[in-house]
């Protein structure tokens, strides 16, 4: 038991494990603006969608 223990714990110190990736403190809050610039762009994108829509739709009553 103790040599297996001993064995696995040069193996961790011989093959060190990888970390590919690296999230600092500001990430987090980087990622919560973009998600908001998402929402709010939207909401403007299908905001002037419908005016136009409606304006369309209000110009094709007007005509008859």
């Amino acid at each position: 038991m103790r040599k297996s223990i001993i064995c696995l714990g040069l193996l961790f110190l011989i093959l060190p494990i990888r970390l590919l990736g690296y999230l600092d403190p500001g990430s987090g809050s980087y990622v919560f603006q973009i998600l908001i610039s998402i929402a709010l762009g939207s909401l403007f994108a299908i905001k002037v969608f419908w005016k136009n829509l409606k304006n369309f739709f209000r110009g094709l009553v007007k005509k008859k």
